[in-house]
C-alpha cells in the first residue's frame, strides 16, 4: 500500500508546473486518452483548456476569436499535432512528374479508385474539350484514355457518380451535363451514356447517393456559385461563390435557403462529409452543424 507522505520517483508529488512542463514534451493524444486516466491531479490538469490552447499556440496555428461554446481545445491540438506530423516531411515521399495530356488549361479534376482494380485513377478535363483518364498506381507520362470532343466548350467541373463507380459526371460552358461510364477493357475507355441541356452554362456539379445531381448555372448581372456539394441522403445542398456566402439550401424546397452563413473573405474551397466541416480559402474551418468558424488558418 502506498503511504501518505511523497514516496521518491512518484511523479504525482512534483509541482503542477514541473508536470506541465513534462506533458508538453509527450504527444497530445496520448496525454488526452492515456496519462490523463492515472490519477485525478493529472485529470485535473489537462482539463484546462487555456494550457491546450497555449500549445495550439505554440504551434504558430491561430484559433478564431469567437469560439464555440463547445469548442474542446484538447482534442483540436490533437488533430492538429497528427496533422502537423503527417506533412512534416512530406518532401521525402513525394514523386514529381511532369506530364503533357492537354493543350489548354485544366480546370477539372477528379481522382477516384475503381472497383476492378486497385489503382488509383484521375480525370481531367481542360479548356482544349478534352476528358483524359489517367492511372495514378502506374505514373507514366502518357493516359488511358482521352475524349477530344466531350464538350462543346470549356470543361469546368467533374464528379464521380455514387450511385455507381464507374460512371462521372461532367458539365461544360456549352451548357450540357453529361454521364459517362468508365469500360474496363484492355484500355480503359470512356464513353457518354446521357447528356442534359441547360439554359446557361454550366458552372459546377456534385452528385448524391439518391441517385440525384446538382447543378449550378452561370447567371448574368449575379454572383455566380463556384463550389457545390451535396452529402449523402440528407437532402441539402451546399453552395458558395462570388457573394462571399455559403448558402445551404433543401432540394425538396429551393426556393428559399435554409441558412446562410456568415460572410467570409472570397469563398469555400473544400468540404469533407464525414466531418461535416467546409475548409475556406483565406478564412477557416466551418462546421455545418451550425454556423460558427471552428479554426481560423492564416
Amino acid at each position: 500500500m502506498l503511504s501518505s507522505a511523497p514516496t521518491e520517483g512518484m511523479l504525482v508529488w512534483l509541482p503542477s508546473e514541473l508536470l506541465l512542463l513534462i506533458f508538453s514534451h509527450i504527444r497530445g493524444r496520448h496525454l488526452l486518452y492515456n496519462v490523463r486516466l492515472v490519477c485525478k491531479k493529472f485529470h485535473s490538469l489537462l482539463a484546462n483548456q487555456h494550457w491546450w490552447l497555449s500549445r495550439i499556440q505554440v504551434s504558430s496555428l491561430c484559433i478564431a476569436a469567437r469560439l464555440h461554446q463547445h469548442f474542446d481545445a484538447a482534442r483540436s491540438f490533437v488533430m492538429i499535432e497528427e496533422e502537423l506530423h503527417r506533412w512534416k516531411s512530406w518532401y521525402q515521399l513525394c514523386f514529381s512528374l511532369i506530364v503533357s495530356g492537354h493543350i489548354a488549361t485544366i480546370d477539372a479534376i477528379r481522382l477516384f479508385s475503381h472497383g476492378c482494380r486497385a489503382n488509383m485513377f484521375c480525370l481531367s478535363g481542360g479548356r482544349d474539350r478534352a476528358i483524359k483518364l489517367w492511372n495514378i498506381g502506374d505514373l507514366q507520362p502518357k493516359y488511358f484514355s482521352q475524349d477530344f470532343n466531350a464538350h462543346r466548350g470549356w470543361i469546368w467541373c467533374l464528379d464521380q457518380s455514387t450511385c455507381s463507380p464507374d460512371h462521372f459526371l461532367s458539365c461544360s460552358w456549352d451548357c450540357t451535363v453529361k454521364m459517362w461510364q468508365i469500360t474496363p477493357t484492355n484500355i480503359f475507355s470512356c464513353q457518354a451514356i446521357e447528356s442534359a441541356k441547360l439554359g446557361s452554362a454550366c458552372m459546377c456539379l456534385s452528385s448524391t447517393q439518391n441517385g440525384l445531381a446538382a447543378c449550378s448555372t452561370f447567371a448574368k448581372k449575379k454572383r455566380t456559385p463556384i463550389k457545390l456539394c451535396a452529402i449523402g441522403f440528407d437532402n441539402v445542398v451546399y453552395s458558395c461563390g462570388e457573394d462571399r456566402r455559403i448558402v445551404v439550401v433543401d432540394i425538396r424546397n429551393s426556393n428559399k435557403p435554409i441558412s446562410e452563413m456568415v460572410r467570409i473573405f472570397y469563398r469555400a474551397d473544400l468540404f469533407d462529409p464525414l466531418i461535416r466541416r467546409i475548409l475556406t480559402s483565406r478564412s477557416g474551418l466551418w462546421t455545418t452543424s451550425a454556423p460558427y468558424v471552428c479554426a481560423t488558418i492564416s
